[in-house]
């Protein structure tokens, strides 16, 4: 698993297992694909990634 996510009142909170608070730098294809899916504004994948 890469990571998971959960939906409060709208808001998406993303944590991505093992990236530390510099998710680009420990993680960078997860946090890419984070933030493509963000750009496109698609939602989070459901299977790991």
């Amino acid at each position: 698993v890469g990571g998971w996510f959960e939906i409060y009142d709208g808001l998406t909170f993303v944590t991505i297992r093992g990236a530390g608070h510099q998710v680009p730098t420990f993680a960078p294809a997860r946090s890419r694909e984070l933030i493509k899916h963000f750009l496109k504004n698609r939602k989070l994948p459901k299977e790991p990634y």
